[in-house]
């Protein structure tokens, strides 16, 4: 492999090991499983306009519910739980075989 490409690997690899990527990306999950959810409901045949827009504003609705302080602190301890755990087991294992 190619120096230039395996240091781009490398450097990418690195960035993924950081908080803030892995914060990032927990979040984006977070809120991917609600749009998710709902694009599935969206694309029944069955569905009409109606349903469909109300469908919308409770995927809306229970996103802003979970816009609080209280729930960003859940979330956060959860992330950083993750976090610990997964660099004790498996990222300390997969650093070790970077290129």
């Amino acid at each position: 492999m190619p120096t230039e490409m395996r240091a781009r690997i490398n450097g990418i690899i690195s960035i993924m090991y950081k908080f803030d990527y892995y914060f990032g990306f927990e979040l984006g999950h977070f809120v991917l499983k609600y749009t998710d959810n709902l694009a599935q409901k969206l694309q029944k045949s069955n569905l009409n306009a109606a349903q469909g827009h109300e469908m919308a504003m409770m995927t809306i609705k229970a996103l802003k519910e979970e816009e609080s302080d209280e729930n960003f602190e859940i979330f956060f301890n959860m992330v950083t739980e993750n976090a610990k755990r997964c660099r004790r087991c498996s990222f300390a294992k997969k650093k070790e075989n970077t290129f």
